[in-house]
């Protein structure tokens, strides 16, 4: 196994390990509930309804986060910001203030733009607009600047004159979302009325300075498949995949969707590049589209990924050429070239040839094309078959390495690594991942692999301590409400950049049973080459301020 465990092998293996000496991360707090709010005096971060925070995103090169979150004003009023925190200076500021009533923000799904210093787009209402027409997709500049690149009532690309947006930054009534790619292109979905009085939804583009652009629409037909006719994706009341179209540097938008072609239903995964042409990188009713296994099909799209240059990714589900289930993979295409096959249930794990019955798929795609791929697989002992979920990397030049072994979780000697639910990767190689582990006590760990060294690395775990409370739960700097993770984003990496600075969102509880909330800047440092150090398990007595 590449990977040299931290502070782990000594325990393993009941002897003492010499390893690169590693100094801890260094946790920096951001803002935490019950803190006065920064830009409205008298206020406090609230967290009365829960969670006051959405999101920390480092969406620029300097690494500065950009977060949404809820303030309790004196009036007893509550209402939500955008904050920006300086990582430089480690302080945090207001971006975008809402106000209430006229010119409130309605809500900040897709806090995802940001390669051009700051520039970010949400979904908000605008000022002097009757309630019905005030949501609208816009862009924010960090000079102050914002711009509608959607709104309701105006007129939908692509339909007749007088045809407009009945909503706009969503394709399902249940789901905000927008994205934004390093040139400043924004894709969200939108509602309208058709011929009929149909409810119809579409998915758009605005370019800066431009008017909204249709990338497809339930009124086009299925690209390439005569007779065929758009369904709703797997309920959610439209054909399309519920997250907004990802893009590439060009503006191609890329995005999963479901049609019925002679009484049965597919799904196909789309690119739509910047010129307008349509075209399926997979299609389910292609028989033989699987590389390497003639005549297996892809019957479902799990997850898919793209990177700033074109790069796609997907997990996929995989059937026979009888039409029966098969199991699960990973493929991927490099900058517009053919699908190739990463990983299939019927190839054997890399780096781990003692697997069986395994089932991989696709988490996290780095904008320099490695791929991070969940694999749930068994191991054979003397009592019998015992699972978990480990980690690959799989490298641009073709090779892979195993980023986390089930059996060999660090601080965790003798237990299994279970199900890991939320990834990211950098343009180094480097993985941040949280896994919940297979034994009592609900235990989930944080965890960063560091690709030039092989490192696997302990951020922090549910048991440990913050700020004298007890961390129990915590996810990547996206948040619990943010259901993008990794997949589907467009705009870089969501919770960890290329100097290793990740951004996590924890609950913390006191003793006495009492829920707090906190965002933190960590800064994972490289190892001082040449010291030496005991190796002890890790995780033990963690405490940190």
């Amino acid at each position: 196994m590449r990977c040299r465990i931290i502070a782990v092998a000594a325990a393993l293996a009941g002897s003492v390990a010499t390893v690169h000496a590693r100094p801890e991360p260094v946790f920096r707090l951001v803002a935490r509930s019950g803190d006065a709010f920064p830009g409205r005096p008298g206020a406090t971060y609230d967290a009365s309804l829960g969670n006051p925070f959405i999101g920390a995103r480092p969406i620029d090169p300097s690494g500065d986060l950009y977060f949404t979150a809820f303030a309790r004003l004196g009036d007893g009023s509550r209402i939500d910001d955008i904050l920006v925190y300086r990582r430089a200076t480690g302080t945090v500021e207001p971006y975008v203030h809402s106000e209430n009533g006229v010119g409130a923000l309605a809500n900040f799904w897709g806090v995802v733009g940001g390669w051009q210093a700051g520039t970010m787009t949400f979904v908000g209402e605008l000022e002097n607009h009757t309630a019905s027409e005030r949501l609208a997709v816009m862009v924010q500049h960090a000079d102050g600047t914002r711009v509608v690149a959607a709104e309701v009532k105006g007129q939908v690309p692509g339909q007749p004159a007088g045809t407009t947006f009945t909503t706009v930054g969503r394709t399902s009534a249940a789901f905000m979302d927008v994205n934004m790619n390093a040139t400043g292109v924004v894709s969200y979905g939108g509602q309208f009325t058709g011929a009929g009085g149909s409810a119809r939804t579409g998915y758009y583009i605005t370019r800066p300075g431009g008017a909204p652009e249709r990338i497809i629409d339930s009124t086009m037909p299925v690209p390439n498949r005569s007779g065929a006719t758009w369904v709703n994706y797997d309920g959610i009341g439209a054909p399309f995949d519920i997250y907004t179209p990802a893009l590439d540097d060009n503006g191609d938008a890329y995005f999963k969707a479901k049609y019925r072609l002679a009484g049965k239903d597919y799904r196909a995964f789309y690119k739509r590049t910047s010129d307008g042409a349509l075209t399926a990188i997979v299609d389910g009713a292609d028989a033989n589209a699987v590389p390497g296994l003639p005549g297996h099909g892809f019957s479902r799209i799990s997850t898919s990924a793209n990177n700033r240059r074109g790069d796609v990714a997907m997990g996929a589900e995989i059937t026979k050429p009888d039409g029966s289930y098969a199991g699960t993979g990973v493929f991927a295409a490099r900058a517009g070239g053919a699908v190739t096959r990463l990983l299939t249930w019927a190839d054997p794990v890399p780096g781990i040839p003692e697997a069986v019955d395994h089932s991989p798929n696709l988490i996290a795609m780095s904008n320099t094309g490695h791929v991070l791929v969940t694999d749930n697989y068994f191991l054979t002992y003397p009592t019998g078959k015992l699972g978990g979920q480990s980690l690959v990397l799989f490298n641009p030049d073709g090779t892979a390495e195993p980023v986390l072994k089930f059996n060999e979780t660090p601080g965790f000697p003798g237990q299994r690594a279970g199900l890991t639910a939320a990834a990211d990767l950098n343009s180094r190689g480097d993985a941040v991942f949280i896994t919940r582990m297979n034994m009592t006590g609900n235990i989930h760990a944080c965890f960063a692999y560091l690709h030039d060294t092989g490192e696997l690395v302990p951020i922090l775990k549910t048991g440990d301590t913050l700020l004298g409370k007890t961390v129990v739960i915590m996810s990547l700097g996206g948040g619990a409400n943010d259901p993008l993770g990794s997949i589907g984003a467009s705009a870089g990496p969501v919770s960890w950049d290329d100097a290793r600075n990740l951004s996590l969102n924890v609950t913390l509880k006191d003793a006495a049973g009492n829920e707090s909330y906190a965002i933190y800047a960590v800064q994972v440092p490289a190892p001082a080459i040449g010291a030496v150090l005991t190796a002890a398990p890790a995780f033990m007595g963690r405490r940190r301020s």
